[in-house]
């Protein structure tokens, strides 16, 4: 009798087990399904492109930080795009990482030429598969694109917007890059760089940062009311003609209080207004584009709405098509 009560509970136990395991796992698998619904996109534009091999890295936030949502995601889109397709090899994201260690290189989705030639000749690839996620309400934002391994440029690309829940948000939140813990919100930008702000409190007239070749600083931004304007150079150290790309949508002006340039009032508004020398954007989800001679400065000019009248400095999170780049801390003039 006690055997058949123990057998009785063991099979009560083991069937809410199943539950709980099922209800942890649940919420995941909507999203294997969406990249299922994604890859054979995914195929396509590689395939088109005339890449043969192909590596998978980490896919990261807009600041470059790995989450395990962004692994988790990577990981299903590895894995399908390896069983859609028989024109192209996808290499395995064990081997990749245990590979990119060893040469003490990061797997992460923020790639420059640089690093993507490094990346292509140690995996001996053709074409990277890197993904930005951008929390945006009740979705997450999926953006992939394909690299060419030799030169960074895009030759192809995905989006789509994943159904936010528990389960995500929880996986957003825990960083595997050093440093990186994703707050599963459209502030995390601001709220962290604010946050920064606070602890350094150390306003500088000036900032530079590099994104491969090309070297961005600035010398000067003004609060108008709200409106931040900065000027500055950017300069090409390579020793070739070459071509930069600034995204608007994603280059954003932080003031020390926390406010977002495009925020609040301004949310339909671009991001940005970006100039590099004679070229400019005005609109939302543009870009600028301009090729720089070695070793000659261009004017760069950096503008943006929604900020407070009263802050007292500002960081801009400057993004190109070959990575990203925060220039902290510049003091504002008021006129």
């Amino acid at each position: 009798m006690a055997q058949v009560r123990a057998r009785s509970y063991d099979a009560k136990w083991f069937r809410v087990a199943v539950v709980l395991c099922a209800v942890c796992i649940l919420p995941l698998t909507s999203h294997a399904q969406d990249t299922k619904d994604l890859s054979p996109k995914l195929a396509d534009a590689i395939a088109k492109s005339g890449r043969k091999t192909v590596a998978v890295v980490d896919f990261t936030d807009l600041q470059g930080c790995v989450t395990e949502f962004g692994r988790f995601l990577a990981e299903q889109l590895s894995l399908e795009l390896a069983t859609s397709s028989n024109q192209f090899e996808v290499i395995d994201r064990t081997n990749l990482k245990t590979l990119l260690q060893e040469h003490k290189l990061a797997s992460t989705g923020i790639i420059d030429p640089q690093t993507a030639r490094k990346v292509g000749e140690i995996a001996g690839v053709q074409a990277l598969v890197t993904g930005t996620i951008t929390p945006l309400g009740d979705n997450v934002r999926l953006a992939v694109k394909v690299l060419d391994a030799q030169t960074a440029k895009i030759v192809g690309g995905v989006a789509a917007d994943l159904q936010r829940n528990k389960a995500v948000d929880d996986l957003l939140k825990k960083g595997i890059s050093g440093g990186c813990g994703v707050a599963a919100e459209e502030s995390t930008v601001s709220t962290s760089l604010a946050q920064d702000s606070k602890v350094q409190q150390q306003p500088k007239t000036s900032a530079s940062g590099e994104i491969g070749d090309f070297v961005f600083s600035i010398q000067r931004c003004r609060n108008m009311q709200g409106k931040v304007e900065c000027v500055g150079t950017v300069i090409n150290r390579g020793s070739k003609r070459a071509e930069v790309v600034v995204d608007d949508r994603r280059t954003n002006i932080v003031d020390n209080l926390g406010n977002q340039s495009g925020s609040g009032l301004f949310m339909n508004m671009s991001h940005s207004v970006v100039r590099v020398g004679t070229e400019h954007t005005s609109g939302p989800g543009g870009t600028v584009s301009q090729e720089l001679e070695p070793a000659l400065p261009l004017i760069l000019e950096i503008s943006g709405v929604g900020l407070d009248e009263n802050a007292k400095f500002v960081s801009i999170i400057l993004v190109t098509r070959g990575g990203q780049t925060t220039l902290r801390n510049i003091a504002l003039q008021t006129r």
